[in-house]
């Protein structure tokens, strides 16, 4: 049938990432899509650690909040504590380095200063053309299933696509359909990242895609944007996600995205301090002094 495409755009802090779902290929196909208003990054997370990529937060700065995951690396299986590989260049793994506006894929990448560098999967497009390099070494990859595709366009405009697969209605998409998907969206650089059921991405808090499977992961894909005060949500004990990390920094404390106990007792431990309305729970007033002098 013909593709259902449903669009919003995300805005939390004066940041905006456009996200949108499509049917193709007989699979939902994901698309979020940002500027270099989100301040693109890496993070392994805790090193030597594989983790849930829910409680995967980077290091954000004191006025941003973690806006954006997506599963990046391959890792020895049967290693605990491998969280990557194929990190050099010249190997099965095409390199993607990064210097804090546009993307540069191996083995093109300029000798000049990156913010960072990373491994990742097989090329799909590369300056508007087919390009194939990384596929005769994937060769168990090319063929349809869950992934995750990362790229730009030649606006700036930064793409992570989540496509689903590996159910009834579901079927996932070869090389070849993943080829002409970025083709017909637009970019003009593009490359498969790990796939499969580590398939997925955040935006914030929720979960685009339904392919992840739960697995933990090593490296991850992560941006960060501005907030501003009245975008902050009233958080108490059992809340989860990137703005109890965030109040977690800026209290100070153990920042693993969990309101719990110990939490508690540091929000009201400041509250004391502050003379505030001493309640346990993060609200306007509270994260009014949490942020004097952060934002403005």
């Amino acid at each position: 049938g013909a593709p259902q495409d449903r669009r919003y755009k995300r805005e939390e802090g004066g940041r905006i990432m456009q996200t949108s779902k499509i049917r193709k290929y007989s699979t939902d196909i994901h698309t979020v899509k940002f500027g270099n208003e989100i301040r693109f990054d890496t993070t392994l997370g805790i090193p030597q650690k594989r983790e849930n990529i829910r409680f995967m937060f980077g290091t954000p700065r004191p006025d941003e909040v973690t806006a954006l995951r997506f599963n990046l690396s391959f890792f020895v299986m049967n290693n605990p504590k491998s969280e990557e590989m194929c990190v050099g260049r010249g190997d099965a793994h095409v390199n993607v380095a990064y210097d804090g506006e546009q993307l540069y894929f191996e083995p093109d990448i300029p000798d000049k200063p990156m913010l960072w560098e990373v491994a990742s999967s097989y090329m799909l497009l590369r300056n508007g053309q087919r390009d194939n390099l990384g596929q005769d070494k994937l060769k168990h990859l090319l063929g349809s299933g869950p992934r995750t595709i990362w790229g730009q366009d030649g606006k700036g405009n930064k793409y992570a696509i989540i496509v689903e697969g590996r159910k009834w209605n579901q079927k996932g998409l070869n090389a070849n359909e993943q080829y002409e998907l970025v083709r017909q969206m637009g970019l003009k650089d593009a490359i498969t990242a790990d796939g499969g059921g580590s398939s997925v991405a955040f935006t914030y808090d929720t979960q685009i895609g339904k392919v992840w499977d739960g697995r933990h992961h090593g490296r991850i894909m992560v941006g960060y944007g501005k907030y501003t005060l009245n975008q902050l949500p009233n958080l108490k004990k059992g809340k989860k996600g990137v703005y109890v990390n965030l109040m977690q920094r800026l209290l100070g404390i153990t920042a693993d995205g969990s309101y719990g106990g110990q939490t508690k007792n540091a929000v009201t431990a400041y509250q004391k301090a502050n003379k505030l309305l001493v309640d346990g729970k993060c609200g306007p007033q509270t994260w009014k002094a949490l942020t004097r002098g952060v934002i403005w």
